[in-house]
């Protein structure tokens, strides 16, 4: 589903700006440095995976 979530929108800057925002709104809420870090790590690259709970730093 995220694979193909990504091929219809990972070029659409609007979506990627949704994502940081709601990237933002976690951090918030959440508090938790590491799970931020990550998160903010996965929207520039790869984000689907992290989203996915693999961890796995891969530039998709």
């Amino acid at each position: 589903m995220w694979t193909c979530l990504r091929r219809a929108l990972g070029n659409c800057r609007r979506f990627q700006a949704a994502v940081r925002r709601d990237v933002a709104a976690h951090r918030q809420k959440s508090g938790d440095v590491n799970k931020a870090v990550k998160a903010g790590w996965a929207v520039e690259r790869g984000w689907e995976d992290v989203l996915r709970g693999r961890g796995r730093r891969r530039v998709l």
